[in-house]
């Protein structure tokens, strides 16, 4: 059985596909330190301006797919 999370953030209108680990990544997602773990939970060791936005994650195993309510993050 395969199992499998991604998760994606809605920036400018766009839609991005979070990386593994968004330091790996600063040009879409800048200043940003957050980790994807294996089973699909997303780390923010600390949360910075840039990491701000709209999250969802999309998630697939043999029965199909699911898509999950959108996730808020806001500073200040």
């Amino acid at each position: 059985t395969f199992f499998y999370f991604r998760w994606y953030k809605y920036v400018n209108d766009v839609t991005l596909r979070l990386p593994s680990d968004a330091r790996n990544d600063q040009q879409n997602f800048p200043n940003s330190s957050f980790t994807l773990t294996e089973d699909g939970t997303v780390k923010f060791p600390s949360v910075v301006n840039n990491d701000q936005g709209d999250y969802f994650c999309v998630a697939q195993n043999s029965a199909g797919e699911g898509r999950g309510d959108l996730q808020s993050i806001y500073t200040g």
